[in-house]
């Protein structure tokens, strides 16, 4: 077995997915880093021609397994451990997703993290929490009623939201992500519906009709805390999912706002962030909120103690524009890196939407039943031409594509089943996927959309 405790050797930044996504864009800008993956696929191979990348080698691809259960794996497994870590008291894990077992399984390796503690994430994630944050703060969250446990009486608990926040409402797990356990209730029958999909606490809140979804990308650190944003998040389009609370995306337009909105929005994350940093939370933090159209308010929704799908976007701007990423601060909070000459050749300044807007769109099976993959669609640059797309360049970098590129970042694996919501693909555009001054989406992008779930899937419904 390998000396885990060589002082001698240098320390490593260990990102680990089931396979490369979020960490990609790092790649050429640090030294001492590496991919740890679980599958042995398309984009490990891709990556391992030029990058330093550890896997599994996991072939059968079909399984649905999540990257939290991969990652498990991966951390269980002490052969594959003895030989990825050779300094285990220096080398430092980064996760996208990670759950409490991911944290015990890092302590019992003696394995730091360049995130928070995951205490931290959990408590100020925590949906239940967020009143009580807003309160202490002066803000105005959305009229909500909190339940630390599934009460035997659903029909108590369904005439107790009636009461208070009116029909219909909406029933949110407290520690889910993406929209998944999200859902509209209008009849009792919705109520257990919605509770047999819930686990643990969860809470209700007013339902918003008119409402549009925005997010801000915070990152805390020693010295300032940096706010970017506000920035529309991607819901409710049926061409993309089939369920309405479903996170799709990120686009930075920014035709809906004007400046007011614009600094309100900023004023109340800094305080947020500020708040959080209080309560020893450092790094990237997503905030999101509902914009109210009827009235006009903006009512902070949820904390994303993590890095967020909006971090993959945001980095790859920022390397595209020849920004140093927010991303590597946040690494910076937790380790020092050794950056590459790419990498100490970015300036630290400001994303400059004046060119051309970008957007992060994510494709699922927006069918009421299951799908089957019938063919997996090669992760790269894209181009569209004659209502068809043609491969133009083999890479995962936002900055190797042109104007009108399209960048699949990830694509499900061939006979894979997809369940209602289940992810097709991941694509990255130069350009804003909604029409200027509309929360629509524009109808090349929703032509693009169909063109990839046919490739995919073979299915063209509610395209």
């Amino acid at each position: 077995m390998k000396n885990l405790f060589n002082n001698n050797l240098p320390p490593r930044i260990l990102f680990f997915e089931r396979s490369p996504f979020m960490s990609v864009e790092l790649l050429d800008l640090i030294k001492n880093y590496r991919i740890v993956c679980y599958d042995d696929d398309y984009v490990y191979k891709l990556l391992k021609n030029n990058w330093d990348l550890f896997s599994y080698l996991n072939t059968d691809l079909t399984k649905g397994l999540g990257n939290d259960q991969a990652i498990e794996i991966l951390l269980n497994d002490a052969d594959f451990i003895s030989n990825l870590l050779l300094n285990r008291k220096r080398d430092k894990a980064l996760f996208f997703y990670m759950n409490r077992k991911i944290d015990m399984l890092l302590k019992d390796l003696g394995v730091s993290m360049l995130l928070p503690h995951y205490d931290t994430q959990e408590r100020l994630g925590n949906k239940l929490y967020l009143s009580g944050i807003c309160k202490k703060l002066g803000l105005s969250p959305n009229k909500s009623l909190n339940f630390k446990v599934i009460p035997n009486d659903l029909d108590g608990v369904y005439t107790k939201c009636r009461e208070t926040l009116g029909l219909p409402f909406i029933i949110q797990g407290a520690l889910g992500v993406s929209g998944e356990d999200t859902f509209l209730v209008d009849q009792e029958k919705d109520m257990n519906k919605a509770m047999a999909n819930i686990n643990g606490e969860f809470r209700a809140t007013r339902y918003i009709k008119k409402n549009i979804p925005i997010s801000v990308h915070v990152c805390i650190l020693a010295s300032e805390i940096i706010v970017r944003g506000p920035f529309i998040q991607l819901l409710g389009f049926p061409e993309l999912s089939s369920n309405p609370f479903q996170f799709t995306g990120n686009d930075t337009n920014q035709s809906l706002f004007n400046q007011s909105f614009v600094n309100k929005v900023r004023d109340l994350s800094l305080r947020i962030g500020e708040y959080a940093k209080t309560e020893g939370y450092m790094g990237i933090l997503g905030i999101d909120y509902l914009w109210d159209k009827g009235n006009g308010a903006i009512y902070p929704q949820e904390l994303n103690t993590r890095l967020i799908g909006l971090t993959r976007l945001l980095t790859g701007v920022q390397k595209d524009q020849l920004i140093f990423p927010d991303l590597l601060r946040h690494i910076e909070e937790f380790d020092t890196p050794d950056y590459s000459d790419k990498c100490n050749g970015l300036y630290r300044k400001d994303i400059d939407l004046s060119r051309h807007d970008y957007s992060q769109v994510i494709i699922c099976n927006n069918l009421s039943g299951d799908v089957t993959v019938s063919n997996y669609i090669t992760p790269g640059i894209y181009r569209l031409a004659d209502n068809a797309l043609y491969m133009v360049k083999p890479s995962l970098f936002v900055c190797d594509m042109e104007d009108h590129d399209i960048l699949i970042t990830q694509s499900v694996h061939k006979n894979q089943i997809l369940r209602p919501g289940g992810i097709i693909s991941r694509v990255i555009f130069k350009r804003s996927a909604i029409n200027n001054g509309t929360y629509g989406l524009d109808s090349t992008i929703i032509r693009i959309i169909s063109l990839i779930r046919g490739m995919s899937t073979n299915t063209y419904a509610q395209s």
